[in-house]
C-alpha cells in the first residue's frame, strides 16, 4: 500500500473515531462505519486520479 492510500484512509478512520462515539448503540456505530468505508473505498480511485496521484 502506497503513502496516499495509508493517508487516505488514516483520514476517514480519524473521521470515524470522532464521529462514532456520538452514536448511541453498537448497531447505529456497525452501519455508519460500514457505509463511510464502502464511500471510501469507492471513492479512492476517483481521488487518486482527480489529483494525478
Amino acid at each position: 500500500m502506497d503513502l496516499f492510500a495509508i493517508g487516505y484512509f488514516a483520514i476517514v478512520c480519524g473521521f470515524l473515531a470522532i464521529s462514532a462515539p456520538k452514536l448511541e448503540n453498537g448497531f447505529r456505530r456497525l452501519l455508519f462505519g460500514l457505509t463511510l468505508g464502502v464511500i471510501a473505498t469507492t471513492a479512492l480511485p476517483f481521488l487518486r486520479a482527480y489529483w494525478g496521484v
